[in-house]
């Protein structure tokens, strides 16, 4: 399926499901992704189990959400916009007077025309949420507010999408799926993971590649609590993808910069001359955080155009399918194909001993400890050995140590040969 085909079916087939943190429709968001992504595997997270600081929430469903005024007509109508219910309200079904609706009711002044995106997961609450301007509607004194909704043991769905390649080291592409009705916002993140991910299972793979769709906060936190050991031992790059629909530059957020997801993008940037903005880490706010909290600290950036928070529409349903562009979501993922291709031209070396390896007896550092005679490029030997950690890739080895290329190459090809570093 072509790429132009793949934007399209989703935008038609999966936009318009009411998603939240779980449910029926977060099933066949990923059902519908399936049918491009043959080998997705449907996985769940069980509600009330515990995750470090956390428990699983119920599975929420809504049937039918609705404000009548005293005349019995409808003002507001989750029917007409899903974002009018405050997601993972209670039921509700009461004539209310005009004060107790109001503490209800979520609007943003600033944005008239805009239904705000509010949620309350961990809180039993009830509320609906609307424009500013329809406030105008609310001329009576009393009203009839009906919410039904359900909560069962269900669990919340994730999807899981593994690639082997010749290394079992592995590159993982992480974006959430809970949000609904929102283009940038992150079905954006949905349709560039789901394109990436396509375009690598038909490539030949010196690495290993991951894509995981799942629930924001609550699914990494689950994904980390399930595969930590399994992700410090195999992972060397993650990357988080949102809010990839709109923007003039791409933004990027790693906790630490010393590490080879943050460095694969630098690199590629740098020698594609692509136009880039390192945001501070004060200003994360999605899955990063968790992939890179402390205890777990795994290796992730977070990858996004018009970041969350900094767009007008964010978190509204101004940030509808129309503000994001097919030709901005393709000119993205020729990006994102040519990242891919970068990745897989780096090689990384791993060091075949734990302490510094006996070189002398490889006549490759001198047997007097002195300076007065060295054996030829020991000190630079020392050097390239040490940056051959797993963490760096040889033009990170070349950057960090500012030599020429060739003879940082040669180097490598001298360890290899004496089976001090492998490949990994």
């Amino acid at each position: 399926m072509r790429e132009i085909k793949i934007i399209n079916y989703l935008k038609k087939e999966v936009f318009q499901l009411s998603r939240s943190l779980g449910g029926k429709n977060n099933i066949l968001t990923l059902v519908k992704i399936k049918k491009i992504l043959k080998n997705l595997k449907l996985k769940k997270i069980k509600s009330g189990k515990k995750i470090f600081d956390w428990v699983v929430p119920k599975t929420w469903e809504l049937s039918d959400a609705y404000i009548k005024d005293e005349k019995n007509r409808k003002i507001i109508d989750a029917k007409n916009n899903f974002l009018h219910i405050l997601n993972y309200s209670i039921s509700i079904n009461k004539k209310i007077t005009k004060k107790e609706l109001f503490k209800n009711l979520y609007f943003l002044k600033n944005k008239p025309n805009a239904i705000p995106y509010v949620t309350s997961y961990y809180k039993k609450k009830w509320g609906f949420c609307i424009k500013y301007s329809d406030k105008k509607k609310f001329t009576s004194s009393k009203y009839k507010v009906y919410i039904k909704s359900s909560f069962s043991n269900k669990g919340l769905d994730y999807g899981e999408f593994f690639l082997k390649g010749k290394s079992r080291k592995e590159i993982l592409f992480s974006t959430y799926i809970c949000h609904p009705s929102l283009g940038n916002d992150n079905f954006s993140g949905l349709i560039m993971s789901t394109l990436i991910a396509n375009y690598v299972s038909k490539i030949n793979r010196k690495y290993s590649y991951r894509f995981i769709f799942i629930p924001e906060t609550i699914g990494s936190l689950y994904y980390i609590k399930k595969n930590l050991f399994k992700l410090q031992k195999k992972l060397i790059a993650g990357y988080v993808l949102t809010c990839l629909g709109k923007g003039k530059e791409f933004n990027i957020l790693s906790k630490y910069k010393d590490n080879l997801s943050y460095n694969f993008l630098i690199n590629f940037f740098s020698k594609n001359k692509v136009k880039y903005k390192y945001r501070e880490w004060s200003l994360r706010g999605s899955d990063e955080r968790q992939f890179s909290s402390p205890n777990v600290n795994l290796p992730f950036t977070l990858i996004t155009r018009d970041k969350f928070l900094d767009y007008k529409e964010y978190h509204t349903s101004l940030d509808n399918i129309d503000l994001i562009k097919n030709s901005h979501l393709l000119k993205n993922f020729i990006y994102f194909k040519k990242f891919i291709n970068f990745i897989e031209s780096e090689d990384i070396y791993l060091s075949q001993f734990k302490g510094e390896p006996f070189l002398s007896k490889r006549n490759l550092y001198s047997n007097i400890t002195s300076s007065y005679k060295k054996n030829k490029d020991q000190d630079l030997i020392i050097n390239v050995l040490d940056y051959c950690d797993g963490k760096n890739s040889v033009n990170d080895i070349i950057n960090k140590l500012n030599y020429n290329s060739k003879k940082i190459v040669s180097i490598i090809k001298i360890l290899v040969k004496h089976k001090l570093v492998s490949k990994i």
